[in-house]
Order: structure tokens, then C-alpha cells, then sequence
């Protein structure tokens, strides 16, 4: 047995979370044994104190393997652990085979289409430092599909003379097409053709496009005339101009609309997009259809779901019943939950039958693009991808039954927010108007039962959920049957007004300005205000006044080191001004030259503020280290750039400090850049090996000595 899958059954062997799993296996790679936590920590894209509590949680675990761990401290537990699995491995080897305690041994049927979780060891990534790379997640129970991805991908790598190449990934509703999708991100050989980055965007049915195009114009520049783009040609104009030069890949996942995607089309020749899409037709794109997950595949993703309550007996069940399903991959996830839950496969398959013949008669709920049958003639002359939309919604209502009334008005919440957001614990309090920890135990129970999926991975590392599109549908579907309330209202407007006057209850004086930072609401406060019909509380946002005269909205959004919420925001207003034109000629005027004069105003912002300055302000409370970082990011000379971060780094925050570090690390002066990393290797010793890296690379001997006397 080689080392890594030495490591990999040990992992199991140690009942190690996810997490641990990750680290433990980096950690222990024969090729990052001497490496450094720091570096450890950027391979895995986490914080040096994280790894260092992951380490301590696995060393516990490991101790009651090896007793000898407990008598060892410092650098020398890890090498004592290190020595320990070395021997066990080779005990292994002679023996021909580890007794893994949890996962039971893989079929043969099934070799080569194990499960790979998004959780496993990192390799170095080919893209340029500092290029952004979009922090998707694969599924737990990912399944590789080795034909898709390489088919894409080889469109992707082909070399091609025309100007923008775009290809498509099309399917139906739950085939696995974002999760290729997300997996082509982190294929390395496609890293290393896109070396500039990758940007990914999710628009749904209905997204907001000025918003959208500013987040990928501000990955990319972050000076002030970023701030200019203030209409969708614009705003892709300017993104434009920005790939022009660049060699990038641009996803633009779930595209209901064609013509929204037009507005994401844009690069040179050095750029690829890539759209996924359900039925859209997108001019001139290479298209490649999805094909359904073949009968090992299934069992593969049911194996992986049930873990320790997978048995071999089960095959053939879950063969008929995946066929059933039409070897959807969402559609076979719900079903296996329910069979984790303690359902048989016999047991699920009559209910499931029963649900199909309801929602086909409309008996049972559906969603709007399901037509009603009336007769079981009618239902064997569809072809087989209609078959397959209502088998997906039988599934979802069996899921849903399985809720009492409280989670099933829980998950109906989930339909006021945009598509594709990221959820934290922190806005579920409020969108269920619950306590801290009630609302973790939502989050999770949702996660479960597959309603929820992972979301991106933070810097802060803390754990975000997201709602499939097709949930989202469901979820906003019950709203609008008035699962929420009986007034007259239009349910949806309601939900977003309830939703919104939670947030005030919550807010500082109840204004607007002092709504608490939980990650969200600061965003998406105008898209629910325009949601809600609101736009009268919209305007009045935007002209709200602080104590000192100052614009209330702005300050707010600045204290949080984002600006670019407020132009977000004023493109918002603007937009609905210009709609209330025909109803109020003259107050629509108005509003368009407040507008016109706050956009003015952003665009004239000083560019020189003095860093010492900024420095003052934090140190005295002024401002906030995130306000302050704002203005460093609009800075495009490395030697400001440099003073900036050695004057803030006293003051940042943790996940301040990874961008700062990682804004340091792009310094292409040598003695700019070791002079900011000594800067941080000050503030945490972890950096200290990579600064006096640095620092000997230094080629001015003067220089060179000055910085690692600082080090000294």
C-alpha cells in the first residue's frame, strides 16, 4: 500500500471530520513534511491558528492510536506522529491490507468511480499570484465523471483563432451541470491555461446584471474609476477592456435568459466562456450536452451518501429505483436521504410512485412548467427528459412531506432571497427570526435533507450554505401559495417587507445606517426594497443624512471597507427613478440629478489621502481597519501600496491579514516586498521563514541588511 492511501484509510480510521480529513492528509504528504504552517495554511486556503486547532483535534484522535503521542510537545509531535503512521504503513504493506473501521471495501464494480469529496488534498495552483479563483465547492458525495469533464475541458484547451470562444454545458434541472462546471475550476491543467484567473457569476432567472458586472469589474481593478461603469454597456465595456489583454476564464453558470449572458461576453482571445444552461440557446457557443449519470455512477453517489449504511444487498435495489428515476443526480440524492433516515428502497419506491401519479394528476404539488395529465395514456407518450421533470418533483414533495409545518415555512423563507446567495448562521437568525443556535440547527437539518448545499469557502472560515436553483423555485413557489400568510398582499412583496422590518427591529435606531454586519444585508438591502415595492424607502436610503451632514448610507457602507455596495446601490435608484419617470415626471427629474450629482461625487473621491492618515484614523478609532483597507485596494502604486500595509498591520483583523499578505506576495519590488512580509512576519511568526526568503533575495546588499536587521 503506497503512503497516500495509507493516509487515506487512516484518515477513515481516525474518524476525522472533513476538515481534518484535508489537513491530515496535506500535512503528512513525504512532500510538505518540512514545509513551513504558514505555507501549509495558503496551500489549504485557511488561517495558521485554523490549521494549528485542526492539528490539535487530530493529534487527540491519534493518541488513542499511539500512545507515545502524549508524551511528545512541540515540532517533535508531529515527526512522532510522522514516525508512528510510517510504521503502521509498513506493517500494512506486509500484511496486504489495513482493517478500515469505517467505509467498507469498494466493490470491484465500482473501482475508479469512488466518490472524490471537495475536501481533498490541495496541489499548488498554476495561476499567477494574486489571480482570482472562484471559491466553489464540490458536493460531499461528488462523483467523478471523467468523459463530461474531459470533453469540456477539451473544448476549453483547444486552440482556436476566433477573437471569443464560448462554450455550453446544457442539461436539464439537477443533471450535475454547475458542479462540472465547478470542477473544471479546479482542474489544474485549466488553471494553468487561464493563468489571469477565473470569474464565476450565477444569474438565474432573475439577476441583478449592474450588480453582477461590477463584482467581476472590481475582482480586477480596484481603483476608483471602477466606480464609473454605472449602466450595463458600460460596465461591459469597461470589463472588456479589462480581459483584453488577459488570458481568463469566465463562467456564467445557470442562464435562463440568453440576452443575459450577452452582457458577460466579453474578452480577447486569451479569454474562454463557459455558460451552463438548461434550454437557452447561446448564439455561436460549443455546446456540449450533459449526458445522465450511467448505472455505476448512481451507485457510486448512493454508496457515498449512505456511508456506513451502504450494503452490497442494496445493488440491485438501487438500480432499479435510479432507473426510475431516469439517473438524475439531485433527484437520486433526496431519495437516498430519505433511506438514510431509515426508509427501505421498496418502502421509498411506492411512496414515490404514489407522489408521480399525484403530481401528474394534479393532485399532488407541482411546479408551474409541469403540465397536467389526464389519463396514464398520456403519461407513457412523453418522452423520457419530460418523465424525469416530474419524477425530480415527486421527489421534492416526498422531501418535503418529510418536514413538520414550522421547517416547511423554514424552507419557504428561502425563496425571498436572490438566487445563489450565500447563507450564514447570522442571517438565518433573522430570516427565521430565531436564536443563534435554533438557527444553526435549521441550517443543518436543511443541509441534511439536501435542501441546502455548501457555499463558497471565506476567508474567515465560516461555514456559508446555498440553495440550488431548483429549490430556490420550490421555495419561492410556496411563498406565492400563501404558505406564509393569508393577507391580501401579494405574498411575495409581503415576505420581503416581513423580512425587511426584522433587519430594522435589529438595526441601531432602527435606521437603516446601523443595521448589525452579519455578511449580508448591507448588499442586499435595495434588491429587497425593490422587491418589497419599497422604492419611496429606497430613495430615502439614499439621501439619509449622519449626524455630521454626511451621506448615512455611504458612511455605512464605508465603515464596512465596501463602497462599491453604495455605487451598487445608486445604479439601483437611479434605475427606478428612470422607470417612475411616466408616472411623476417631475419628482423622477429630481431624483435623476441626486443621482447624477452622487455619482459625481463618488468619481472626484481624493485619491491621495495620506496613509499616516489612515493609520491615525484606525488607531483612534475614527475608522474601521475595513474602511481603511477600501482605500488601499483603490491604490495602484506598489510603494503606497507597501507603506499602506506596513502602517495598517497592526490593526488587521484575521481575514484582513490573509489579503494583505497575499496583496504582499504581489509586490514586485524585492525590497518592498520583503519589507512589508517582515512587517507581518512581526505580527504573526508563522510568516517569519517566508519573509527571510525574501529578505535574502534582496539584491542590494544594503537593502538586504536592513531588512533582516528588522528581522533580527
Amino acid at each position: 500500500m503506497d503512503w497516500k492511501s495509507f493516509l487515506e484509510d487512516m484518515s477513515d480510521r481516525l474518524r476525522l471530520t472533513p476538515e481534518q480529513r484535508r489537513v491530515f492528509l496535506e500535512r503528512l504528504d513525504d512532500e510538505n513534511f518540512e514545509e513551513s504552517e504558514a505555507k501549509i495554511a495558503d496551500q489549504l486556503n485557511i488561517g495558521v491558528s485554523a490549521l494549528k486547532k485542526h492539528m490539535s483535534e487530530i493529534y487527540d484522535r491519534a493518541g488513542q492510536e499511539f500512545p507515545s503521542l502524549a508524551k511528545i510537545a512541540g515540532r517533535g509531535k508531529l515527526r512522532e506522529l510522522r514516525a508512528c503512521l510510517k510504521e503502521s504503513c509498513k506493517q500494512a504493506a506486509s500484511n496486504q491490507k489495513i482493517e478500515v473501521e469505517i467505509n467498507p471495501k469498494v466493490p470491484p464494480e465500482l473501482e475508479g468511480l469512488e466518490s472524490k469529496s471537495s475536501l481533498q488534498p490541495i496541489r499548488k495552483s498554476p495561476l499567477k499570484v494574486g489571480a482570482p479563483l472562484p471559491r466553489v465547492r464540490l458536493p460531499e458525495n461528488y462523483v467523478e465523471r471523467p468523459n463530461a469533464l474531459n470533453a469540456v475541458k477539451t473544448k476549453l484547451l483547444a486552440v482556436d483563432e476566433r477573437t471569443l470562444v464560448v462554450s455550453a454545458i446544457a442539461g436539464l434541472g439537477g443533471l450535475g451541470k454547475s458542479v462540472l462546471a465547478a470542477a473544471l475550476v479546479q482542474d489544474l491543467e485549466v488553471q494553468a491555461r487561464f493563468a489571469d484567473g477565473i470569474l464565476w457569476v450565477t444569474l438565474g432567472q432573475s439577476p441583478d446584471l449592474q450588480t453582477l458586472l461590477g463584482d467581476w469589474i472590481r475582482e480586477l481593478d480596484k481603483s476608483r474609476e471602477a466606480f464609473s461603469a454605472n449602466t450595463l454597456e458600460s460596465a461591459s465595456r469597461y470589463l472588456h477592456n479589462l480581459l483584453a489583454e488577459r488570458q481568463m476564464l469566465l463562467v456564467v453558470d445557470d442562464v435562463w435568459n440568453a440576452a443575459h449572458a450577452e452582457w458577460f461576453r466579453v474578452g480577447g482571445e486569451g479569454c474562454r466562456v463557459l455558460v451552463t444552461t438548461r434550454e437557452a440557446q447561446i448564439e455561436g457557443a460549443d455546446t456540449y450536452s450533459l449526458a445522465l449519470m450511467s448505472e455505476a455512477e448512481a451507485i457510486a453517489l448512493v454508496r457515498q451518501k449512505l456511508g456506513t449504511k451502504w450494503r452490497l444487498a442494496q445493488e440491485v435495489e438501487v438500480k432499479a429505483f435510479a432507473k426510475l428515476l431516469g439517473y438524475l443526480p439531485l433527484a437520486l440524492d433526496l431519495a437516498t436521504n430519505q433511506v438514510r433516515d431509515g426508509l427501505s428502497w421498496e418502502e421509498l419506491r411506492s411512496e414515490f410512485e404514489a407522489e408521480r401519479r399525484s403530481v401528474a394528476s394534479g393532485k399532488g404539488r407541482r411546479s408551474r412548467a409541469l403540465n397536467l395529465l389526464d389519463s396514464s395514456e398520456k403519461w407513457d407518450d412523453l418522452d423520457e427528459n419530460s418523465q424525469r421533470k416530474y419524477s425530480l418533483q415527486a421527489c421534492f414533495n416526498l422531501s418535503l412531506k418529510r418536514l413538520t409545518h414550522e421547517q416547511l415555512q423554514q424552507f419557504a423563507w428561502l425563496g425571498v432571497l436572490p438566487e445563489d446567495v450565500n447563507l450564514n448562521s447570522r442571517m438565518a437568525e433573522v430570516l427565521w427570526d430565531l436564536k443563534p443556535l435554533q438557527a444553526k440547527r435549521v441550517l443543518i437539518l436543511l443541509r441534511s435533507r439536501s435542501f441546502l448545499t455548501d457555499g463558497v469557502a471565506t476567508i474567515a472560515e465560516e461555514q456559508t450554505y446555498r440553495v440550488h436553483d431548483l429549490m430556490h423555485d420550490m421555495a419561492r413557489s410556496l411563498i406565492e401559495e400563501g404558505i406564509l400568510s393569508s393577507e391580501a398582499v401579494a405574498p411575495l412583496e409581503l415576505a420581503h417587507r416581513q423580512f425587511l422590518e426584522r433587519y430594522r427591529e435589529r438595526a441601531s435606531n432602527h435606521r437603516w445606517d446601523g443595521l448589525p454586519k452579519d455578511g449580508y444585508i448591507h448588499r442586499h438591502l435595495t434588491w429587497h426594497l425593490e422587491q418589497a415595492n419599497w422604492g419611496d424607502e429606497l430613495h430615502a436610503l439614499m439621501s439619509m443624512s449622519a449626524a455630521q451632514g454626511r451621506n448615512a448610507w455611504f458612511e455605512a457602507c464605508d465603515r464596512l471597507g465596501q463602497p462599491a455596495i453604495f455605487v451598487d446601490d445608486v445604479a439601483r435608484g437611479w434605475k427606478i427613478a428612470d422607470r417612475g419617470y411616466e408616472g411623476d415626471r417631475a419628482g423622477a427629474i429630481v431624483l435623476q440629478c441626486r443621482y447624477a450629482l452622487i455619482t459625481a461625487t463618488l468619481n472626484s473621491l481624493v485619491e491621495n489621502l495620506p496613509i499616516g492618515m489612515m493609520a491615525e484614523f484606525v488607531k483612534h478609532g475614527f475608522w474601521t481597519v475595513e474602511q481603511a483597507w477600501a482605500y488601499v485596494e483603490q491604490m495602484q502604486d506598489e510603494e503606497k501600496i507597501a507603506e499602506a500595509i506596513q502602517a495598517l498591520a497592526p490593526y488587521l483583523s484575521k481575514s484582513l491579514f490573509q489579503v494583505a499578505l497575499a496583496a504582499a506576495r504581489e509586490i514586485k519590488d524585492e525590497s518592498s516586498r520583503a519589507d512589508v512580509l517582515s512587517a507581518l512576519a512581526n505580527i504573526d511568526s508563522a510568516y517569519f521563514d517566508e519573509a527571510l526568503q525574501a529578505a535574502r533575495e534582496i539584491k542590494d546588499e544594503s537593502s538586504r541588511a536592513d531588512v533582516l536587521s528588522a528581522l533580527a
